[in-house]
């Protein structure tokens, strides 16, 4: 790879970091305030609603088209592809964090697998004991203390936040991961749209959990998952997302007591 193409990725990424900064100083005084995560609700759910009907008639209907006339193994291998060519971005991201033991974990994960598992399109490094983690920018920033900020609906990208709108823009449109590879313009737009359809794909699967109002359930599981990543699994829960949860177990007891209800599997 030429080190133009690594100093460009940098350069863009630390310029997200740079604007993600300016818009969160609000966020970051009030970080140890209890405030609602989520104040832009009703702009929100407009721009949800318009994320829903894209989904529902353009971007689900292709998803299952792909799905049908694409084969599970190569469906998988896709999956892998991607996964693969993300290992330099997410080491970077571990470095940032000096993550050391997971940079070094990354290394060799890529270069097994762009190896042995041809550029990829198998996970060869997870079979031999070499677990697949993820990083992002956003995640660097909260790991240096930054705080998620308001919950954002973006359209065209979905769920989002302060902190993770700026990074999310460039990881899905500048694509730093496929700018490693060779390509031109005509083959980095074909391989995004691939990927976007095999990752909407995948989501079908898990749509079936979501319970109650959708925008609700959505916002928050994103948020829970965010702060998952970024504490690396140690989570400590403010007083409005556990007035959160607890209205959601309110809502399954509901659920349970009616006859003849079963929650989806």
């Amino acid at each position: 790879m030429k080190l133009r193409q690594y100093i460009s990725i940098i350069q863009v990424i630390l310029l997200s970091g740079f604007i993600s900064m300016i818009f969160l100083t609000p966020a970051i005084a009030a970080e140890a305030e209890e405030v609602n995560p989520d104040p832009y609700e009703k702009s929100n759910r407009r721009v949800y609603k318009f994320n829903t009907g894209l989904d529902s008639y353009i971007l689900l209907p292709l998803a299952k088209s792909y799905d049908f006339v694409t084969p599970p193994f190569i469906q998988a291998g896709m999956t892998n592809f991607f996964r693969n060519t993300a290992e330099p971005y997410i080491m970077l991201n571990d470095a940032l964090q000096l993550k050391m033991v997971s940079f070094y974990q990354g290394a060799a994960r890529v270069s097994i697998n762009s190896v042995i598992g041809l550029l990829g399109l198998i996970d060869v490094a997870s079979y031999i004991g070499l677990p697949r983690h993820s990083e992002d920018f956003g995640q660097t920033l909260g790991a240096w203390g930054v705080s998620a900020g308001p919950y954002l609906e973006v359209p065209f990208l979905g769920p989002s936040s302060s902190r993770d709108i700026f990074p999310t823009v460039v990881e899905t449109f500048y694509a730093p991961r496929l700018s490693l590879l060779k390509l031109n313009s005509d083959q980095r737009w074909g391989l995004f749209v691939v990927n976007l359809l095999n990752t909407r794909n995948n989501l079908r699967s898990i749509e079936g959990i979501v319970i109650g109002d959708r925008y609700t359930f959505i916002r928050d599981a994103y948020l829970q998952n965010r702060e998952y990543q970024v504490r690396d699994g140690q989570v400590v829960w403010d007083s409005f997302q556990l007035e959160e949860i607890e209205d959601e177990l309110d809502d399954l007891d509901n659920l349970d007591a009616l006859d003849g209800t079963e929650l989806p599997e």
